[in-house]
């Protein structure tokens, strides 16, 4: 099957989106077992600083969001640089110093690191995935966001 140029700019789109999906799954899987199991932590403490993480992480969301979209066309020039802070935030999360610092602080600092550079990274993705064909085509955001197409099919909506 030959793929169009249309149909490569949805490849990339949807092939984009895997490294992000899969880095939000440590974080909430195997953080809480190493800080507990590795540097002793409570649990009740780690739920806290969960908490605490979430919550800065859902009130910066919007304003992250307002930010990337109001700099329209300038989205790509910038995902990269907001991509390379996630791996240094991971590094951070899953080295933290042995001295001098308590391993507490250094996960509420690198978890608030982490999703701020997930969400920075995440809603430029998304954001893209809504201007990769315009707002309105509606039909051709399904078709990019469900890639690859079954052959034959073309970019029109599930519905039509």
């Amino acid at each position: 099957m030959s793929l169009n140029l249309s149909q490569w700019r949805y490849a990339a789109y949807g092939l984009a989106g895997l490294p992000l999906a899969m880095s939000a799954l440590p974080v909430y899987v195997q953080v809480p077992a190493y800080y507990t199991s590795v540097h002793g932590m409570p649990l009740a403490i780690l739920g806290w600083i969960l908490f605490a993480a979430r919550m800065v992480d859902t009130v910066q969301d919007p304003l992250l969001g307002h930010a990337i979209d109001r700099l329209r066309g300038g989205i790509a020039r910038r995902m990269l640089p907001a991509a390379l802070l996630p791996a240094f935030s991971f590094a951070g999360l899953w080295l933290p110093p042995m001295n001098g610092v308590s391993s507490g602080w250094w996960l509420a600092v690198m978890l608030v690191l982490v999703y701020t550079a997930h969400s920075m990274v995440n809603i430029a993705y998304l954001s893209w995935g809504a201007r990769i064909v315009g707002y309105y085509n509606k039909a051709a955001q399904l078709a990019a966001a469900s890639w690859p197409l079954p052959a034959g099919a073309k970019a029109q909506a599930w519905w039509a």
